[in-house]
């Protein structure tokens, strides 16, 4: 069964949330999603402010901004009260 672009989108700010901080490349490999793909939705969560870069030695890192932590647990309630996720998050 294929994941919603939301799932996606999900599973992705998940990882940022409970693995942060980490590479991209790792984030792929943990949520399961092509590179390509990563690179579009984390475009998205920085310009939202979901997400943020830093520089560690010569590699980037990323990790969730407080606004990714609460937007994820309110996405959660919202999964659980079985309401229309697609509103909460814009899909980039």
């Amino acid at each position: 069964m294929r994941r919603s672009k939301l799932e996606i989108s999900l599973d992705i700010l998940e990882v940022f949330v409970n693995c942060g901080p980490i590479r991209l490349t790792r984030v792929s490999l943990k949520a399961k999603v092509s590179y390509i793909l990563l690179k579009q939705i984390t475009k998205g969560f920085l310009t939202d402010g979901l997400v943020e870069e830093r520089k560690v030695k010569d590699y980037l890192v990323y990790t969730a901004t407080p606004k990714g932590r609460m937007v994820l647990s309110q996405l959660r309630e919202d999964s659980q009260s079985n309401r229309n996720l697609e509103q909460c998050l814009l899909w980039k």
